[in-house]
């Protein structure tokens, strides 16, 4: 029995040590999972992955505090609010953006058509078009068909990216 509650409490100090460690972000929206995501620096972003980044852009920007997307003080420039997104495509994949909504490599994602607005906020979304990406450049999505993402702003790059997000605690 003693064995078993040096382990639980070895157990919860590493615990605690690597969330001391980690920045928390909480996701409020249901673009993705609500709840706390913890961020770790990687230099290396896979399809599936979420991550956490900013839009340093001054029109994404106006849009994203209309949407009340939560932000941290001096995080982004321009005080943009952070976001946490999947990422559904990268270097050498080929971006479609039509009526239909987005293809990656000539696949249609469901539920990807993008909205003009949302809540009486204009969203900008971006014109069709064919996008083939470079090296360091990604494309991400959110879950919903109401999520702020690459549809609108376009495509990040790995500049822009602050760290790699896990799903510590769900919210419902």
């Amino acid at each position: 029995m003693r064995n078993k509650y040096n382990l639980v409490k070895i157990s919860g100090v590493i615990v605690l040590g690597i969330i001391l460690w980690m920045h928390i972000y909480f996701n409020p929206s249901a673009s993705l999972p609500t709840g706390y995501y913890a961020a770790y620096m990687t230099n290396n972003f896979e399809i599936n992955e979420f991550v956490i980044f900013c839009i340093n852009d001054a029109l994404h920007a106006h849009i994203m505090h209309q949407l009340g997307l939560p932000q941290v003080k001096d995080q982004c420039q321009f005080n943009t609010p952070y976001l946490i997104k999947k990422i559904v495509a990268r270097y050498k994949d080929k971006i479609t953006i039509s009526s239909r909504g987005i293809y990656i490599n000539n696949n249609l994602i469901p539920n990807s058509v993008s909205l003009q607005s949302f809540h009486n906020i204009s969203l900008v979304p971006l014109p069709y078009t064919t996008i083939n990406l470079q090296k360091d450049q990604y494309f991400v999505l959110g879950q919903t068909k109401t999520s702020y993402d690459s549809r609108y702003f376009g495509v990040i790059n790995k500049s822009q990216i602050i760290s790699k997000a896990v799903l510590l605690i769900r919210i419902k």
